[in-house]
């Protein structure tokens, strides 16, 4: 017989084993309803995450353009940007000088230059595959402060500086808020 002879069968370890298939089976329930608590928290969060998506969508269609790619709209309180649009509530149109509304708009191009909403969707996804983890939602906390902070360090200095789409302000005046 040669060097690859059968070698004699390893000991078993037949009550170890034992133990281990019978905890496995065992906590077979428990792992099936860990998963499905899982899934369903995913797929909650993904469909609140559709939904304001198609949210925001609808707004946006029903928003008046005030200059290229900036619209006003009566159904939000904060400016924001989607994609390459960039929505302003009525009410900041009506109560800022044209030269506040410049800088709200300037900021809000810098969003779209540094494709945030991008980012901010790529973030939440994680947040929504891995929500049980406290890191990622540690990390989705830091993101958005470190965010904050390089916009609040990131000023439009030059006030013509149009961007895409132009921004002439029409029927705003340059005189301060009564």
């Amino acid at each position: 017989t040669g060097v690859f002879s059968a070698a004699p069968p390893a000991p078993a370890i037949s009550p170890v084993h034992d133990v281990v298939i019978t905890l496995m089976m065992d906590a077979r329930p428990v792992v099936i309803a860990l998963m499905l608590l899982h899934l369903g928290g995913t797929f909650f969060l993904l469909a609140r995450l559709g939904l304001a998506a198609l949210r925001l969508r609808a707004i946006r269609r029903r928003a008046v353009i005030l200059a290229g790619d900036v619209l006003v709209s009566n159904e939000i309180t904060v400016p924001m940007t989607t994609g390459r649009a960039i929505l302003i509530p009525r009410t900041l149109v009506n109560t800022l000088t044209t030269s506040q509304l410049t800088d709200v708009i300037c900021h809000e191009r810098e969003h779209v230059r540094r494709r945030d909403v991008l980012l901010n969707w790529l973030q939440e996804l994680v947040v929504a595959v891995w929500w049980f983890h406290p890191l990622v939602h540690l990390g989705h906390a830091v993101a958005a402060a470190l965010s904050a902070v390089h916009q609040h360090h990131r000023v439009c200095s030059d006030r013509q500086r149009p961007g895409p789409g132009g921004v002439q302000v029409r029927g705003v005046d340059d005189q301060e808020p009564a």
